[in-house]
């Protein structure tokens, strides 16, 4: 599980959540001007990119992401726009 990871605009992530067994609900402010990218870590230094190319919206965006096939439950996620 890794990638390098080129530099980004970082957002806030407002809400995460269990939506399901294997499934995490994030949300996060965005804008319809800017598309985002969703990672996944389990130590802070390598991410995986979860969702690449999230649309963005005026308001709240949410995405439910599911991690059943990742092999292990990510401990930390992060959403950025991409550049």
């Amino acid at each position: 599980m890794g990638e390098e990871v080129q530099r980004y605009k970082t957002i806030r992530i407002s809400e995460a959540k269990p939506a399901g067994p294997q499934t995490v609900k994030v949300s996060w402010e965005g804008s319809a001007k800017q598309n985002y990218k969703t990672l996944a870590s389990t130590h802070l230094t390598m991410w995986q990119t979860v969702v690449d190319d999230v649309g963005g919206a005026d308001g709240i965006v949410s995405r439910n992401l599911d991690f059943s096939l990742a092999g292990t439950q990510p401990l930390f996620l992060r959403v950025g726009s991409i550049p």
